[in-house]
């Protein structure tokens, strides 16, 4: 059952990103984009819009091998987090009302405004960084309101999570700090 919502959430979410995707294709490029793109397609690591960026970017064009790729791969990863998130708190909220709820669809709308679609659809490193940190929130919001201890899988997971947002954006640096306190 947590398979098939997900899955729901899943094609929601990137079938709504892919329409807007083929309708901008190949998605919105700017200025910056264009030099990551140069550098990356040479393997050569420009630290501007940060390292992560740039593996993002090689490891798309290693998958799909076109360089217009890179926001659809974005694009995906982005649905599954969002997916599994909406997901957990689906879980979440039947579980405390006791019974199935279609007012959980209305979580979607968040990742669904135009801002948000956007933003998916510009490979710059904000996007997949804001989907990274949404997992975090999750992941320290499901430790409280499930009351559970946090087990040994789910501090490293948090840890190498927002070891990458705090390596990722200089000012993600305060998570170091401010998520043990929140535990």
């Amino acid at each position: 059952e947590w398979v098939l919502k997900f899955l729901k959430y899943f094609v929601i979410l990137a079938g709504v990103m892919l329409v807007f995707y083929l309708l901008t294709f190949p998605g919105v490029w700017c200025n910056d984009e264009y030099t990551i793109l140069e550098y990356s397609k040479r393997f050569i690591l420009y630290g501007w819009h940060h390292v992560f960026t740039e593996v993002v970017y090689i490891i798309s064009m290693f998958l799909f091998i076109n360089p217009i790729f890179i926001v659809l791969f974005q694009l995906l990863l982005a649905s599954v987090i969002a997916a599994y998130v909406l997901t957990e708190l689906t879980e979440v909220i039947e579980s405390k009302v006791g019974k199935k709820s279609k007012w959980c669809y209305l979580m979607l709308v968040p990742f669904l405004l135009p801002s948000s679609i956007i933003q998916v659809l510009n490979p710059l490193r904000l996007t997949l960084y804001a989907f990274v940190e949404v997992l975090v929130i999750y992941e320290i919001f499901a430790i409280g309101i499930k009351r559970k201890r946090l087990s040994v899988k789910s501090a490293i997971f948090l840890g190498m999570l927002t070891a990458i947002l705090a390596f990722w954006r200089s000012e993600s640096i305060l998570y170091l700090i401010l998520l043990p306190l929140s535990l």
